[in-house]
């Protein structure tokens, strides 16, 4: 596959698929970090997964065209590694290493995502930040993180705005 991937630096704030979207590209974080995020009716945003060194987003690509339920947005800017989605379903349909990757990689994806919604249901402000903070520093091999606390309490729903989660975090 390396003979096909393109190496691409990418700002916070890029989007690589928007929700509704084609996946025309398989996005591979080698240094950043991508933020699967679904927009609601009145224009907020909640962040239902993120993707680091240690998958890809658009994947699903492998299996065929592919059109994307969430937006793909860069969350923490650096470098990645990019291939055509088309190129990658001929890589993936004529290896079954691959195939199965992808449906692992999107099985732990998934079962990340049950976990979050679990832990947002139950959970205050501040065990949500440390579970976040905690796989965001696994996902850039990186202690630094480079992202502002507003942006911080906006992405784990901890803004004024959001009783529920203003009376978590009284409790603390």
């Amino acid at each position: 596959m390396e003979p096909d991937l393109t190496r691409t630096a990418l700002a916070q704030g890029a989007v690589c698929f928007g929700a509704g979207q084609r996946i025309d590209h398989v996005y591979f974080p080698l240094t950043g970090m991508i933020s699967l995020v679904v927009a609601t009716g009145d224009g907020e945003i909640v962040e239902t997964g993120t993707i680091g060194c240690e998958g890809a987003a658009g994947l699903q690509s492998g299996f065929g065209e592919s059109h994307s339920y969430c937006d793909a947005t860069v969350q923490i800017a650096g470098d990645f590694a990019t291939i055509a989605a088309v190129r990658f379903k001929q890589l993936a349909s004529n290896g079954a290493p691959i195939r199965d990757l992808i449906f692992r990689y999107t099985e732990v994806l998934w079962s990340e995502a049950q976990q979050s919604v679990a832990c947002n249901a139950v959970h205050a402000g501040t065990a949500r930040l440390c579970r976040w903070l905690l796989q965001t520093a696994d996902r850039i091999d990186s202690n630094h993180i480079p992202l502002t606390q507003e942006y911080l309490a906006g992405i784990l729903a901890c803004d004024e705005r959001r009783s529920r989660c203003s009376r978590r975090n009284s409790k603390v």
